[in-house]
């Protein structure tokens, strides 16, 4: 057998044997999933909730800082909620830990992965917004400077009907 073989599939195997996973894919899977995946949970909530309690204690309360802590909130749920949907299910077949929440993973699948999208859903739209926020607050203050000018002949400003 090959190590990239990762579904050990033969015409002689039973319907439950072709989905058992090889050493070699399971030792990917933990790496890939468990380790690098888990530590990139890791980081990511420390790094939310250390720009969480910063904006917090911001002393300006701007809509800026509000929606960076909603974008902080946000992406902690998608990281949190991507635990049980990436990272433990590749535990078991390496380790042989946990292999009670494997056999649990199918069936809380269709209650985890809407929590993850909605999650994932609000952090898209609070990006959003947070560049709209930041586009007008650049882009736009500089309009009342070109509408408002003082060097036209007469003194009137351009936005203003004669």
């Amino acid at each position: 057998m090959s190590p990239v073989d990762c579904l050990n599939f033969s015409v002689n195997e039973s319907e439950a044997d072709k989905f058992e996973i090889s050493n070699h894919c399971a030792l990917f899977d933990f790496t890939v999933y468990t380790t690098v995946v888990g530590l990139l949970v890791v980081l990511g909530v420390v790094g939310n909730a250390l720009s969480f309690i910063v904006m917090l204690n911001d002393s300006a309360t701007s809509a800026t800082s509000f929606l960076l802590q909603a974008l902080a909130v946000a992406d902690t749920m998608v990281l949190l909620s991507a635990l049980p949907l990436y990272v433990l299910p590749n535990v078991y077949p390496y380790t042989g830990v946990l292999g009670s929440y494997y056999e649990l993973y199918m069936g809380i699948m269709p209650f985890l992965w809407p929590i993850y999208l909605i999650s994932y859903t609000g952090t898209i739209f609070l990006t959003v917004l947070v560049s709209v926020n930041r586009y007008e607050a650049l882009s736009l203050a500089h309009l009342p400077h070109l509408l408002h000018r003082n060097d036209l002949p007469d003194g009137s400003c351009v936005g203003q009907p004669l």
